[in-house]
């Protein structure tokens, strides 16, 4: 979420007249006004910061937005609304349909935000499937817009040029950390239907670890499949896979599918919101059922006919994520903010 704060914020100043709330580290090089919640974290951050977010919100101009983002902070910022006697816009990057079934925090942050929707203005969230478990959440006076994040194309990393490995080997790669929600145990027993040629490494870490490692051994893939751990700016793997696989059962925006897109690497999916509202539209690769199976031959589906894509190629395809396209949307909703301000 951090990254798409600041891909964005770096696009405004100080002319822009709003006030950012952010649950992360502090941003020195942000022009805009920004206050970040980072010390102490948790929830003795967010209720000591209640009174400097009020005195910040009552003495702010009146129509100079205050932009929340994510619901923790939008929490602090509410209780602190309310006595400034302000509304607040939410940002919001975390709330879906199956992390409300599946992660409790996510259902305590969606509860929150029913809670305080009162002083809500507005709620931007990034992805249609955001918006429809978002709605369930708010009151119906409290409208919701769809705004994407700012995807950044780097045409150094020269998409479509010359894998290094060994002859015959199909390298596939993942990104993501080991949880329950990025559901890497399926692309692990993908591997046993898959030809000894195909390969695969992840990078991340979490609680999943053991559990994977013994569903590695369990199936005899330990020459096959690399855990890699975390790895600081992972995305250059990608840089000599073949093929991304993804069967994360959710995601708010899904970083690391542009990502791939970025360096000309087709995707293989699940057939969930995000993924197939993008793939193959917007990113090469395709979409799956949870069955290794078929998660399996969709692999070898997209490794016959994956063609790399030129530089050119890829720009046309992620314009609609540009900086440019997405500040535009942004100051749109700021300007509708400032125009009609409200009190709660």
């Amino acid at each position: 979420m951090e990254r798409a704060v600041l891909d964005l914020l770096r696009g405004f100043g100080k002319d822009d007249a709003m006030l950012v709330v952010i649950s992360g580290p502090d941003s020195p090089d942000l022009a805009c006004e920004t206050i970040c919640l980072s010390k102490p974290p948790g929830w003795k951050g967010r209720i000591d910061a209640v009174p400097s977010l009020y005195r910040k919100f009552r003495d702010a101009p009146n129509q100079a937005p205050i932009v929340a983002v994510g619901v923790w902070s939008f929490a602090a910022c509410a209780i602190a609304c309310i006595f400034a006697r302000r509304r607040v816009i939410l940002w919001e990057h975390s709330i879906l349909t199956w992390r409300l079934r599946n992660e409790l925090r996510v259902l305590v942050a969606a509860l929150m935000l029913r809670l305080f929707s009162p002083v809500l203005e507005h709620v931007v969230c990034v992805s249609a499937a955001s918006r429809v478990a978002v709605k369930y959440f708010v009151w119906p006076f409290s409208a919701i817009t769809i705004i994407p994040n700012v995807v950044d194309i780097d045409h150094s990393h020269g998409a479509g040029g010359t894998k290094k490995r060994a002859p015959g080997q199909i390298r596939l790669v993942g990104l993501g950390s080991l949880s329950q929600r990025k559901n890497w145990g399926l692309a692990i027993r993908a591997l046993t239907y898959l030809p000894q040629a195909y390969r695969l490494q992840i990078a991340g870490e979490g609680i999943e670890r053991e559990g994977l490692e013994r569903l590695i051994r369990q199936h005899g893939l330990s020459d096959r499949v690399e855990l890699l751990g975390h790895i600081p700016r992972a995305s250059r793997l990608l840089a000599d896979a073949d093929i991304m696989v993804h069967p994360s059962h959710a995601e708010t925006f899904g970083y690391s599918l542009f990502e791939a897109c970025e360096f000309g690497v087709p995707v293989v999916a699940l057939d969930k919101p995000v993924m197939n509202e993008v793939i193959p539209q917007v990113i090469s690769g395709a979409c799956a059922r949870n069955s290794p199976a078929d998660y399996a031959n969709k692999i070898l589906e997209v490794a016959a006919q994956s063609v790399p894509l030129d530089q050119g190629s890829i720009g046309v395809r992620l314009q609609p994520f540009s900086r440019n396209q997405i500040r535009d949307l942004w100051r749109e909703q700021l300007e509708d903010s400032r125009r009609s301000p409200g009190s709660p």
